[in-house]
């Protein structure tokens, strides 16, 4: 009995961090925009995503990356259309250090 309680406290105490890059939930987008001194986007979600060293509710990327207007087009259509995007969050911060980034992300049609 022990060992499973002790098992079970090991996986919820690394769990955390262990997942934190992957897939997240499908997220309603609340605010999408850019910086106008830099190239960086961003959207605010519903949810905390990132790993731990910069899990936010903002998700960064830069517009001047490939596919980075695109990126831009996509999430800001997927916004007025009320529609929620999953993201896979990757185990890095965005090159500011504070906010999280993605490698790719699936606007749904819930």
């Amino acid at each position: 009995m022990k060992f499973k309680f002790l098992t079970a406290l090991i996986v919820m105490t690394l769990s955390k961090g262990a997942f934190a890059a992957g897939m997240s939930d499908d997220a309603t987008i609340n605010k999408v925009g850019c910086h106008m001194n830099n190239a960086t986007c961003y959207v605010y979600l519903d949810q905390t995503v990132g790993p731990d060293s910069c899990s936010s509710n903002s998700i960064r990327w830069s517009k001047d990356a490939e596919n980075g207007q695109e990126t831009l087009s996509l999430l800001t259509a997927a916004f007025f259309a009320g529609k929620k995007a999953s993201f896979y969050v990757l185990d890095s911060c965005y090159e500011d250090g504070i906010y999280p980034t993605f490698g790719y992300f699936n606007v749904n049609n819930n």
